[in-house]
């Protein structure tokens, strides 16, 4: 096992050795006379180091890369490249301080906040229902409105907690949704920074019979948009915000960057100068493909994320890796220079409570062969289910989100289709079971079929029918606090 510094030490070092082995194989004559303009006869024009690496925690709570030689493995397997190129002029020595900084450029799905932005949201929609700038949806008394604003800043416990979510790129308007215990009521509510007030829709403290659809729908809509197209949301944060995006992400971060500044330092002295007319090595970006698991620890009762093991805990390692139940994501990481400092960029990937990639091929694969079962749910609707699914060829238009109501992902999924994006606002929503590796869907049931355009007429649905969504959010609420448990 090495570090990330001695990983980048050894590659650099290999590289400088075999350049000044090349020069000094060359007499000054030859240099001298034949050497081309970009200087490269006597050089290596490019060097490309590229591996897979696992990763295991030390003591001290930094991470130690190790490599497989062969065989299947329990671990996560992660990538890293960087190039050295051939320079003319020796590289900018980095400042003492290059990869120390605490900032980074993080990217995010659409619809996800920062630790910073989450908690601001939440206190400016406490503060709001606290000063009496709010309108409420339902019969509701100032007293019950207190007491719920109460509960938007308190930690996560089990089963209840406080989430956030970002709903335009604009940041115009934020749903943030008090999670209870046992199944609701839940709050939620629209914050809406531009008036700084927030529309209720529904308190923990008040059942109701119907809420309207909108904050679900334009839930709906920002993860449609963050799946299919959407520029992640890029911002200025600093390394630990990222530590709720996924556990031990800042602490990696950091040991990249600072082997990077070291690993520019070293270039910068390397002392190729023997040779007349000297060439130098400089590398490129950084960039790295970190993936992580999340998964149920039968234990502790809780869902835990890691960057090191498959899924999560080795006693789930013989769930194949593409059992809709194994969720996980990626992460990016890409380390550039930038002048005689260096910055940082991460790119989170769609967070695993949303079906994507090869599981949401799986997913669209097998409600294709249920289609007809799934349209007789929708029978009374006179909606053209069976159509839709059968126009749908690929994962595009599908949003299927993790939809259960225990302690641990149960292959039970809501799923809104064909999408949000077509021109009349049409889709159907119903939710089932997957087995994927059985390769089956079960316990169809119908949701709700929204056949108007939300901006031209409102839409109650049933607390029942909120059920499902109820699910959702206490789905998302485990996820997130499993990626902040450190």
């Amino acid at each position: 096992m090495i570090t990330p510094t001695q990983l980048m030490d050894n590659v650099v070092h290999s590289a400088v050795i075999a350049q000044k082995k090349l020069e000094g194989s060359l007499t000054a004559e030859y240099m001298l006379s034949e050497r081309p303009v970009d200087g490269t006869i006597y050089s290596f024009r490019s060097i490309s180091f590229e591996t897979e690496f696992m990763l295991q925690e030390s003591q001290n709570r930094k991470f130690l890369l190790f490599f497989r030689s062969a065989g299947q493995t329990t671990r996560l397997i992660h990538k890293l490249n960087f190039d050295l190129r051939s320079e003319p002029s020796p590289p900018v020595p980095p400042f003492q301080s290059a990869g120390a900084s605490r900032n980074l450029h993080l990217g995010l799905p659409l619809f996800m906040l920062s630790l910073s932005e989450d908690r601001a949201v939440r206190q400016a929609t406490k503060d709001a229902m606290e000063n009496a700038r709010w309108t409420a949806r339902l019969d509701a008394s100032r007293t019950q409105v207190l007491s719920a604003a109460k509960g938007l800043l308190k930690d996560f416990i089990k089963d209840s907690g406080c989430l956030a979510f970002r709903l335009d790129r604009d940041g115009s308007q934020f749903l943030v949704v008090s999670v209870t215990k046992n199944g609701g009521p839940d709050g939620i509510y629209l914050y809406l920074p531009g008036i700084d007030s927030v529309i209720i829709f529904s308190l923990p403290s008040v059942p109701q019979d119907q809420i309207e659809y909108q904050p679900m729908h334009q839930f709906a809509m920002v993860l449609y948009e963050s799946l299919f197209g959407a520029v992640p949301n890029q911002q200025v944060v600093q390394l630990e915000d990222s530590t709720g995006i996924i556990s031990g992400l800042d602490i990696f971060v950091d040991q990249l960057n600072q082997s990077y500044g070291k690993a520019r330092s070293s270039l910068a002295t390397s002392g190729l100068t023997p040779s007349p007319i000297p060439s130098y090595l400089e590398i490129g970006p950084l960039k790295a493909a970190i993936r992580y698991s999340t998964s149920f620890d039968a234990k502790s009762q809780t869902l835990r994320t890691s960057m090191i093991l498959r899924h999560g805990i080795s006693t789930l390692a013989a769930v194949a890796d593409d059992d809709i139940r194994a969720v996980g994501g990626m992460a990016e990481i890409v380390i550039t220079p930038n002048g005689a400092d260096q910055e940082t960029r991460v790119v989170i990937g769609m967070p695993s409570f949303v079906v994507s990639g090869a599981n949401l091929d799986i997913f669209v694969k097998l409600a294709r062969s249920k289609a007809k079962e799934i349209a007789s749910k929708f029978a009374d609707d006179s909606f053209p289910v069976q159509t839709y699914i059968d126009a749908i060829s690929s994962r595009q238009d599908v949003v299927a989100l993790h939809s259960f109501d225990n302690d641990k992902p149960d292959g039970h999924l809501l799923t809104l289709w064909p999408g949000i994006g077509n021109a009349a606002g049409l889709h159907f929503v119903f939710k089932c079971r997957i087995d994927s590796k059985a390769q089956s869907m079960d316990s169809v049931s119908k949701v709700l079929a929204l056949g108007q355009d939300l901006a031209d007429a409102k839409l109650t649905i049933s607390d029942h029918q909120y059920a499902p969504f109820h699910n959702v959010f206490h789905s998302i609420l485990l996820w997130s606090a499993a990626l902040r448990d450190k």
